[in-house]
């Protein structure tokens, strides 16, 4: 599942992150603090409160770029993959876009992956979700859970050099990063 400006996008594809990244600037709001953020606690308990974009997985994503480039490497770990970018103002937005820009993302402050058994999401507000691409609205709080070993999957001996192949189709688009150049130089 996917959250971004409060918005809760669930993703089946790491491709539909660069939807959530081209949201960005609308997800940052008008500067007056009006945007619509989502709350949860990692996994040391910290409370997140400014989580701009959620995703939450059946199994982990590895993602190297906000706008795509990643997978599942497994599907039967048994856990939740959650991936949240907390973005409070234009200048979180430029060192995210410089980070991105260089390969480096993950060192960027508000970046933040882990697994899980359960995630909770609270919100004073109903939550814009996309689960598997489908746009919704969903009440608060939203609770993640996964049943382990519910999906077999069983893949042909050349998966592994499809899922390479597909890797390199997941290309960021040029328009994330003007976007967010944009909002970081208002």
């Amino acid at each position: 599942m996917f959250l971004a400006e409060a918005t809760h996008l669930t993703v089946r594809s790491v491709a539909k992150l660069g939807t959530a990244a081209r949201m960005l600037p609308d997800l940052l709001g008008d500067g007056d603090g009006d945007t619509a953020a989502v709350a949860f606690r990692g996994p040391d308990g910290e409370l997140h409160e400014h989580a701009r974009i959620v995703l939450v997985s059946n199994n982990p994503y590895v993602l190297d770029r906000v706008a795509g480039r990643g997978g599942r490497p497994r599907l039967d770990t048994g856990r939740l993959g959650a991936l949240a970018v907390e973005v409070e103002n234009a200048a979180d937005a430029a060192a995210l876009l410089s980070l991105d820009s260089v390969g480096q993302v993950k060192r960027f402050h508000g970046w933040f992956e882990w697994t899980a058994d359960e995630l909770v999401i609270s919100a004073d507000h109903p939550v814009s979700a996309g689960i598997d691409g489908e746009a919704a609205v969903l009440d608060p709080p939203l609770r993640f859970t996964i049943q382990p070993a519910v999906l077999r999957v069983r893949l042909t001996q050349d998966a592994a050099r499809e899922r390479a192949r597909r890797a390199l189709l997941h290309e960021g688009a040029a328009d994330v990063f003007s976007n967010l150049w944009s909002v970081a130089t208002r």
